[in-house]
């Protein structure tokens, strides 16, 4: 099993989607409870083998569950369970919890079904770039589907019933991991109100622009222990002029611009490549 999700590249991180410059991907996820019987932590064995063949039972017949697999997550290898908590394909309670539990994960990674982990269902819908839409689309087809089936716990006051009480409501989730550099570079105001290094405020006119400058901003990012460029030009033109140089100097009534906009690449690109971390 991990050999073949090593070979298989999530689409996740096809780098493509909206602001995929910025936003590596997005997601979110869906807590569901059984409304007759006992949350997992307090569940016997038998009741949650109830909940799985409940919960399998009501995914089959239906084409967004074809594309995929389903493991039982007991009778995986640790190092197996290891990698899926790593690439975040299963969440760290799936891993702590005991007794009956599984998961079915789609082929291309981008979606899985945890049963009986903190929640009986907990639905996790991945996409590439900031494409929340297409996330909450995903997450509440499935939950319909498996709602016009099963029998979820739900209060008339609260809610959605969920094993935390931060999930109790809606039982929505919404993530995104992005790249800090990226924004720091940016044409945006970031979110402690300071400007991205590219905000039109910061520019003008024969403005030249140093090498130096965008390391600095890179630097600024926590997390960040080196910065080397690998290609600095204008727009179109492959030289290594400026990038030798570390500088770059502008006309009188240039104005440097690095919006980094896939349908309008002629107004400038930042491609970033990261590496290390943990």
């Amino acid at each position: 099993m991990l050999e073949t999700l090593l070979e298989k590249k999530a689409r996740w991180l096809s780098g493509e989607g909206p602001e995929a410059d910025i936003v590596i991907e997005s997601g979110g996820t869906l807590a569901r409870n059984l409304a007759d019987l006992p949350f997992p932590g307090q569940a016997s064995d038998d009741e949650l083998h109830n909940v799985l063949d409940r919960v399998l039972g009501a995914m089959e017949g239906h084409d967004i569950f074809r594309a995929g697999q389903f493991f039982m997550v007991e009778h995986l290898e640790p190092r197996v369970v290891r990698f899926l908590v790593e690439r975040r394909l299963i969440t760290p309670d799936m891993e702590r919890a005991r007794g009956p539990r599984g998961v079915w994960l789609s082929d291309d990674q981008a979606f899985s079904v945890m049963v009986n982990g903190r929640d009986h269902v907990r639905l996790q819908v991945r996409s590439a770039g900031f494409n929340v839409d297409e996330v909450w689309t995903r997450l509440s087809h499935a939950d319909d589907l498996l709602g016009n089936v099963l029998d979820f716990a739900f209060h008339e006051k609260y809610g959605y019933l969920s094993a935390s009480v931060s999930e109790v409501g809606t039982g929505f989730g919404l993530f995104a991991l992005a790249h800090l550099a990226g924004l720091a570079m940016s044409n945006r105001v970031l979110a402690d109100g300071r400007r991205g290094l590219f905000h039109p405020d910061n520019l003008s006119f024969g403005q030249t622009v140093y090498l130096s400058q965008i390391y600095a901003a890179a630097r600024q990012v926590a997390g960040v222990a080196s910065v080397n460029a690998a290609r600095f030009q204008r727009q179109g033109i492959d030289a290594t002029q400026y990038l030798n140089d570390g500088f770059m100097r502008l006309a009188r009534l240039e104005v440097p611009r690095l919006d980094n906009e896939a349908n309008f690449q002629e107004h400038g690109v930042l491609r970033l490549n990261l590496f290390g971390g943990k």
